[in-house]
């Protein structure tokens, strides 16, 4: 507990020096609606660019069930009042823990986030895809959001969809991006769209 107690001072020590050093850099993962896999918006991811620690760490406020488990009466009562402002809540990192189902009675989570290691699995394992299915027809039944992160593959993107996933986010649409990419990243989702729908009236002419 000692050792833990300092390793968390330092940390602290060495986010203080970030903030003056400007190590803390902001990339931007977008979120893909699942019916026509156009951007409808971004994460905010911020990086740590540590100079002793090496590759760069995700540095985010997640709501995880470990933080709940740990004091749930005053970080419900925290998510409550943040939630009172207009913020919304997501449970990230959903299904991995043993008390999920239980968190979402007690507190009116916007959206959960399907973790990664149920995407990488589908294509593998018939309990994981049977565990997403009924993810999803939970979030459909408590009109719960839901986002699968780390979709890879156009087959995963193709089950979450059947399966009533409202959001997608991975490599497979887009990684991180800077500021400076989203201009680009979107007029490439726009082009994408308009050859679509250039098709679809191709299409539709032809059986005319």
């Amino acid at each position: 507990m000692d050792s833990v107690a300092r390793e968390r001072r330092a940390l602290e020590f060495d986010l203080r020096s970030a903030l003056e050093g400007e190590e803390l850099e902001l990339f931007y993962q977008p979120l893909m609606s699942s019916s026509d896999s156009a951007p409808v918006g971004f994460e905010a991811l911020l990086r740590w660019n540590h100079p002793i620690r090496g590759r760069p760490n995700r540095l985010e406020l997640e709501i995880t069930e470990s933080l709940l488990i740990d004091r749930p009466d005053e970080v419900l009562a925290t998510l409550q009042r943040l939630k009172d402002l207009g913020v919304s809540i997501a449970m990230d990192d959903f299904g991995t823990g043993y008390s999920s189902l239980s968190y979402l009675l007690k507190f009116p989570f916007d959206k959960i986030k399907i973790d990664k290691s149920f995407i990488s699995a589908i294509d593998t394992d018939k309990a994981a895809c049977d565990v997403l299915r009924t993810i999803g027809s939970l979030g459909k039944s408590l009109n719960i959001r839901i986002t699968a992160e780390g979709v890879e593959t156009e087959e995963q993107a193709d089950f979450l969809r059947a399966i009533a996933c409202d959001q997608l986010q991975g490599y497979f649409f887009a990684k991180p991006l800077q500021v400076s990419g989203i201009p680009a990243f979107l007029a490439k989702q726009t082009a994408r769209k308009m050859r679509a729908s250039e098709i679809l009236d191709d299409q539709k002419m032809a059986a005319a």
